[in-house]
């Protein structure tokens, strides 16, 4: 019987390689490749104070509508924008939105929390040109996938500390969270490819310039804040691809209710309980991003 799913079967083709100094230098030395811009969107660079964006919207939305800041992935070691370009080209056509996705430090020569403040600087940035980009400032999400999840994350914590922006939503995508991973021994890593545990190591180790594990070193371990209703509920997600998933508020017409399963755990940024949610296949597309302003939206799209 083969290790491998049958849908990753060509997997087992790839090296057993596993991530360090040398490969991390030359990966951040790996110019993106810009696809082409679809005829239906605007996608334009942006160099904002501190920070440089990647902004995606449909030349058909008019007016006011949410948005969402977007973290590229990488083991905060690596990644570009441009790597997500299809889920932000879609997130922005599917929902009716404006993208944001931000360019951050990558350790070892930057380590933590400078990616957390280029993202903060983001987001600053988009709060003060929500006007001139047709963005809601009441609806702005984050979200990010693998190190993106966790600067998503980050980053929610980061702005209630400020107590100056208030973000709607956090939309985590398998997120690499916690750090004390790399003292697990229970995993069966024999056909592990590209993620090894000695990559994860590293790239904790890199971002945390100490070694990981302990409960006074990851930034995001750290005393549970006061509730805020500004601080926004986090979804986790360990699936690749989004599913509509609704987040129910008192002034929007929801699908039929959610069965919510507690999971076992916290989740490791705040302490806020994980959960899961079983969504009605008849739910449809109703969530706190989207809409025309009536009463009615489009749903975030989380799994």
């Amino acid at each position: 019987m083969s290790a491998f799913h049958p849908e990753l079967a060509l997997a087992r083709f790839l090296p057993k390689f596993s991530m360090g100094p040398r490969a991390t230098r030359l990966a951040q030395r790996v110019k993106p490749r810009t696809p082409a811009t679809p005829d239906d969107m605007l996608i334009e660079d942006v160099v904002a104070p501190g920070v440089s964006v990647r902004v995606y919207r449909p030349k058909a939305l008019e007016g006011t509508a949410p948005a969402l800041l977007w973290l590229h992935g990488g083991g905060y070691l690596m990644g570009s924008p441009e790597q997500d370009e299809p889920s932000s080209i879609g997130f922005a056509r599917d929902l009716g939105i404006t993208v944001v996705a931000a360019r951050y430090r990558f350790a070892p020569t930057h380590p933590a929390p400078a990616a957390v403040e280029d993202a903060y600087a983001a987001l600053l940035w988009l709060v003060a040109n929500a006007d001139a980009r047709g963005v809601d400032p009441s609806r702005i999400a984050l979200g990010g996938a693998s190190a993106g999840g966790g600067l998503a994350a980050g980053l929610a914590l980061y702005a209630h500390d400020h107590d100056d922006v208030c973000p709607a939503f956090q939309l985590l995508v398998y997120p690499m969270l916690d750090d004390r991973t790399v003292l697990r021994t229970d995993h069966d890593t024999r056909h592990v490819r590209l993620w090894t545990p000695k990559s994860n190591r590293y790239a904790w180790t890199s971002y945390l310039a100490t070694t990981p594990g302990s409960p006074t070193t990851s930034p995001l371990r750290r005393p549970r804040p006061p509730r805020r209703p500004h601080r926004p509920p986090p979804d986790l997600d360990r699936r690749r691809h989004p599913r509509p998933l609704p987040r129910r508020r008192p002034h929007l017409r929801l699908p039929p209710p959610v069965r919510r399963r507690p999971l076992r755990g916290r989740h490791r940024a705040g302490g806020v309980p994980r959960v899961r949610r079983d969504v009605p296949r008849d739910a449809g597309r109703a969530g706190v991003l989207g809409g025309a302003g009536d009463g009615t939206a489009q749903g975030v799209v989380l799994r």
